[in-house]
């Protein structure tokens, strides 16, 4: 009577690890999907927002060799500034953003990593850094344009009634805007890519 009874305790506990592992393959499984849904989400974050940036560059709002002219006052320069100040602390946050995604990247074998391997990750990854450096991009393009409009105004300058080409019409403005997209699709894809290596890593 007590073999029978060991016999049937081990039948139970290896039924128990049976269905265990069954559990812990469905969720591992069920994991991997989530991951693959982030991926593909992230490629869509990023087709989108490069298609809102190519429409705008090839189809402004206004031909590209009619931009408006602004009065060149204290209150013009002053907008321009802040436009400008707004634009490098983006950059600086882009960067900084670039600098802790790739920091997965580099992580040690017991921190939460991205592995080369791993196919959603690597996705997210790529689509990610692409997005945050076409924010850097952006940037130094805009502070281009704004070099370009300030040599302008200087070459046709009218002490009588100074002006400068409208930076803040869409034929430029569209570059900030881009950055802006740009930085903030990087940092949410970054961040899935960040949940998808922390979180739903299989173990």
């Amino acid at each position: 009577m007590s073999n029978a009874d060991s016999s049937y305790g081990e039948q139970l506990e290896q039924q128990r690890a049976s269905l265990s592992e069954v559990a812990k393959g469905k969720s591992l499984t069920l994991r991997q999907r989530w991951r693959w849904i982030l991926a593909i989400a992230s490629a869509v974050v990023l087709a989108i927002v490069l298609s809102y940036a190519v429409y705008n560059y090839l189809y402004p709002y206004f031909p590209e060799n009619i931009i408006d002219d602004k009065p060149l006052n204290e209150l013009t320069k002053a907008g321009i500034e802040l436009k400008l100040e707004q634009s490098r602390s983006l950059f600086q946050l882009a960067l900084l953003s670039v600098g802790t995604l790739w920091g997965l990247l580099l992580a040690k074998k017991d921190e939460a990593g991205i592995v080369l391997a791993d196919h959603p990750e690597i996705c997210m990854f790529v689509c990610a850094s692409f997005l945050l450096m076409l924010s850097l991009i952006c940037h130094t393009f805009y502070l281009q344009k704004i070099t370009n409009v300030y040599s302008l105004a200087g070459q046709l300058y009218e002490k009588e009634a100074p002006s400068i080409p409208d930076v803040f019409g869409p034929n430029i403005n569209y570059l900030f805007v881009s950055q802006c997209w740009f930085l903030v699709s990087g940092v949410t894809v970054a961040l899935l890519t960040f949940i998808s290596a922390h979180k739903l890593k299989e173990k």
